[in-house]
């Protein structure tokens, strides 16, 4: 009898087959998950699942945050890594896989740690304890009989979709679907013979929030009347002020905040529905979620730089202006004049006023350094025994508190403040310090400002006398130097560097440029276009009048006029014949003097600008009735000179103008009357709707005003004879009572007298 014990390593093949059965039988059924897999337990399938193959397991590298978590975790709670786990985000076996790692880290005696040291690697021949924590191994080519024939059976078990469940469940949904196709086709027939088919309500045990109110509290029927308060309601209801809103109008816009935990809430429900209908399915959305390859790489974020481009240029200029003079190696007098710009000079503190070659080290690791700590408290001997023990050196870390502290950023020499400014550079306010070999810069500039007025004088006074002083000091001069400057001539030509405009500024001068010749053309057009008057569309010709030279000079620049309206501003544009372009002023000065005139030509004839403009349009209106058009002519001439044979044409161009103008009218009108129909159906529709419900109403009130009345006249004759019957009936029941008493008296006489 062959005996084989289950467990071991696990092969690619069994995790595909357990990836499959989880689909198919869920996460619960791990029994009959672990029967697809001859070598393997439930509770190693299940320990499978959930340390490996579970797709939301990270197996990323691990961060610097987890690490510091998860030691601060193991701190406040030792040994509890199913604790620990979740809230790290790892396996239990990860973090303690982790954690060991950290501890021989902060063991070793050398600083190069090589993970392929652990102790705790599997030798040649040794047995792996936890298998289910380790990659899968890879199927070997000709695989043993036992393994083909486990996955024949695992394949034909998780393809059976034709079991008796299924066949069951296939037999219920045609039953279901044959039950609904006869309820329909009952509700067709019943509906054809004209019964009447009403749907019984589902019976639902226990209350219905949606459509009844929990205990609910009805008040008794009293004889109140609430019409006052009904017309209140209705009346506020029918005010203009009166606008019903929503809840979410009246809390206002959700915050960004709400709307995301919202939209969160919302993809948690959606996956939720997705894992119960199609777990395949959620399965791969997890696995690609997951899965490194779709992770784009993150941007590398450096910190902003501290010293500005300008300020670089500042200082390699410096620098570059007095290195080819002191490298001379000649000691001149004007040596001492020129400054070394060529390495920052050492402060009394070290190095505290450049920058070092590298990021100096913040304290040290602190993940190792706790590493260290806890292994050295493990090594500890327990207070039970007793005696005197040696305390561990501690050092402060990060993880003193209930939570981790952040990392602090490293310290930049160039930002700290430097308390004593002995032998370093003096610094501006607000910029990068730079080197003053010279003494050019005060010390004491950026503290000026909070100086008293005062102090202010007698800080002035004291470098005015120390500076009179420097000058007194100074040697006799040894050599005289002269300069001769080349005679160039003057340039007109703007600087290079001169501060060139704003291409939005130079826009804007354009616009206003642009948008005040506009004004200037509009203003040099005639009045009628100016004024938007109705303008002739054609030129007809006209009889020429007998006129004199200034009046023909006067009608040829008013056709002209009237022939660059009608090219330029007209319905067709056309080429407008050249006009002479006069200046702005010359037009102000000429409508000046016409209208000097025309107020002077009605001062002599005493007459009003008012009255002159009435007879003038009730002479033009006059002149007009008397002119025709004759289309044969093309041209409009008086009626008095028009023979009949030309009135008659006249009369006939007019009448088809009229007619023509009638049928555009009619067209445009149709359409309108169309248009109104398509857009007042629907409300005609309604109203024909409602004036029949009106009309029923009416008759239902009349009706009821009739049974109402038919009541009323009931009601007094009712309390007419109503009294007269009761007491009509009180006298039967007293005659009653009365009989009664005789032939009980007489019966009781009868019994007694049979007794006797």
């Amino acid at each position: 009898m062959r005996i084989q014990i289950k467990g071991g390593v696990w092969k690619n093949t069994e995790d595909e087959i357990l990836k499959a059965a989880v689909m198919k039988y869920g996460k619960n059924q791990w029994p009959r998950i672990a029967s697809l897999l001859n070598r393997k337990s439930a509770k190693q399938c299940k320990a499978r699942w959930f340390e490996w193959l579970d797709p939301s397991i990270k197996k990323t590298e691990w961060t610097r945050e987890e690490d510091e978590k998860l030691l601060h975790l193991a701190k406040l709670m030792p040994t509890q890594w199913r604790t620990i786990a979740p809230v790290v985000g790892r396996t239990p076996s990860q973090c303690l896989e982790r954690y060991e790692k950290l501890l021989d880290a902060a063991c070793a005696k050398d600083d190069d740690y090589d993970a392929g040291d652990d102790p705790r690697r599997l030798r040649p021949g040794e047995i792996d304890p936890n298998p289910e924590t380790k990659p899968a191994k890879p199927d070997a080519v000709d695989m043993d009989e036992d393994e083909k024939e486990m996955l024949a059976e695992a394949r034909a078990r998780l393809a059976n979709t034709k079991g008796k469940k299924a066949k069951r469940k296939a037999r219920e949904k045609q039953l279901e679907e044959a039950r609904r196709l006869a309820e329909l086709q009952k509700k067709r027939e019943l509906k054809a013979a004209g019964i009447a088919h009403v749907r019984r309500a589902k019976r639902v045990r226990g209350v219905d929030y949606n459509a009844e109110i929990a205990f609910e509290r009805k008040p008794d029927a009293v004889m109140y009347d609430t019409r006052e308060e009904d017309e209140a309601f209705a009346k506020q209801q029918s005010a203009k002020v009166f606008k019903p809103i929503s809840l979410a109008e009246l809390e206002g816009k959700k915050s960004a905040k709400q709307l995301d935990e919202e939209s969160k809430k919302r993809e948690a429900a959606k996956q939720k529905m997705q894992e119960r209908r199609d777990m395949p399915g959620a399965v791969q959305q997890a696995l690609k979620v997951n899965d490194a390859s779709f992770f784009r790489r993150s941007k590398l974020m450096l910190p902003t730089p501290q010293v500005s481009d300008r300020e670089l240029e500042d200082i390699a200029k410096i620098g570059k202006g007095g290195v080819g003079l002191l490298d001379d190696g000649s000691a001149t007098p004007a040596s001492g004049l020129l400054g070394s710009y060529g390495q920052t000079p050492a402060t009394s503190s070290g190095l505290a006023g450049r920058t070092p070659m590298r990021t100096p080290q913040v304290g040290g690791d602190a993940i190792l350094i706790e590493a260290q700590q806890q292994a050295a408290r493990r090594q500890q001997q327990s207070t039970l025994f007793g005696g005197a023990e040696e305390a561990a050196a501690v050092m402060p870390t990060d993880f003193a508190g209930a939570t981790p502290s952040h990392a602090k950023a490293a310290p930049t020499p160039s930002r700290s403040d430097v308390s004593s400014h002995m032998g370093a550079t003096p610094s501006l306010h607000g910029q990068t310090p730079i080197r003053d070999g010279l003494n050019i810069n005060d010390q004491y500039a950026s503290h000026f400002g909070d100086l008293s007025a005062r102090e202010r004088r007698a800080h002035t006074a004291s470098t005015a006398a120390s500076l009179k002083s420097a000058f007194m000091s100074l040697p006799k001069p040894q050599n005289e130097y002269q300069i001769d400057l080349p005679d160039e001539p003057m340039e007109d030509e703007p600087m290079e560097d001169a501060v060139v405009e704003d291409e939005a500024d130079v826009r804007a001068r354009e616009a206003a440029a642009l948008a005040e010749y506009e004004a200037i053309q509009r203003r040099k057009r005639s009045q009628a276009v100016q004024r938007d008057l109705p303008r002739p569309t054609e030129l007809t010709p006209v009889a020429p009048l007998a006129e004199d030279s200034i009046s023909k000079l006067v009608n040829e620049e008013a056709h002209a006029l009237l022939e660059n309206d009608i090219a330029k501003y007209g319905k067709k544009s056309k080429s407008a014949p050249a006009l002479e372009d006069f200046d702005e002023s010359l037009l102000v000065a000429a409508r000046r003097l016409v209208d000097t005139e025309a107020d002077e030509m009605l001062r002599e004839q005493n007459v009003s600008r008012e009255d002159f403009a009435e007879a003038f349009s009730a002479a033009l209106v006059a002149e007009r009735k008397k002119l025709i058009f004759v289309p044969s002519l093309n041209a409009q001439i008086s009626v008095d000179e028009a023979s009949k044979e030309q009135q008659l044409e006249a009369a006939k161009a007019t009448f088809e103008l009229v007619r023509g103008e009638m049928e555009k009218d009619a067209k445009r009108a149709a359409k309108l009357e169309q248009k109104c129909i398509l857009l007042t159906a629907g409300l005609q529709k309604r109203n024909g709707e409602l004036c029949n419900k009106l009309k029923k109403t009416v008759e239902e009130v009349k009706a009821l005003s009739t049974e109402a009345a038919s009541y009323a006249v009931l009601h007094v004759q009712e309390e007419r004879a109503a009294p007269n019957r009761i007491e009509y009936w009180l006298e039967l029941v007293e005659a009653a009572r009365t009989r009664e008493k005789l032939l009980q008296e007489k019966f009781e006489t009868l019994t007694r007298q049979l007794n006797a």
